[in-house]
């Protein structure tokens, strides 16, 4: 986050956006838990003023839920604002997973969406009951959702989300051993002229 002052003789740019990755929901020795949604993506043209300063927020990482049977985080929104016209972007930051679903294929991290012209809306999060794991949702033509692995013990562990934007994995408690779940990573802001 921070601010960018317009060069001299720039009146026009590209912006894309990435809203932060929703955290993973936590589960307990015996349920599953969802993972969290992906940051939404936004690209737009924009004009702006030689000299002018524009506001940029980079959206935050959407914290995991915690043992046992938190839900996980929303992923921040990522916003670029002081621009001419449109005067702002944003990109919404992917939902978190709930906590402890049990046998219930719900409550999986909503992706993020956004304001711009050219709008992707992040993957949701994975349901942990389906797949035997939870992965997170990718974000919109960004970074990829936590794909948790197993340990030595054949055991499901945790993976954070990839930047930018991705989301946590969702945990899933094995033979009596809880699972930590992933957090969501953080979104971005890229601007071209």
């Amino acid at each position: 986050s921070g601010s960018w002052v317009g060069p001299s003789g720039v009146t026009k740019i590209k912006v894309e956006a990435w809203g932060g990755g929703g955290g993973g929901g936590a589960g307990s020795a015996s349920d599953f838990a969802p993972g969290g949604g992906g940051g939404g993506y936004g690209q737009e043209i924009a004009t702006v003023t030689p000299g002018n300063t524009l506001t940029v927020t980079v959206g935050s990482v959407g914290t995991a839920g915690t043992y046992s049977c938190g839900n996980g985080n929303s992923g921040g929104t990522t916003s670029v604002t002081g621009m001419g016209s449109p005067a702002s972007i944003s990109a919404i930051g992917g939902g978190g997973g709930l906590g402890c679903r049990s046998n219930n294929c719900d409550g999986n991290g909503a992706g993020g969406t956004s304001s711009a012209t050219i709008n992707i809306t992040g993957q949701a999060g994975e349901c942990g009951y389906a797949t035997g794991h939870s992965n997170g949702g990718g974000a919109g033509n960004g970074g990829q959702g936590g794909v948790p692995g197993r340990n030595g013990s054949g055991v499901y562990v945790r993976a954070s989300g990839i930047a930018p934007g991705g989301g946590g994995s969702g945990s899933y408690g094995a033979w009596g051993t809880p699972v930590g779940s992933g957090d969501g990573a953080t979104g971005r802001v890229v601007i071209y002229y």
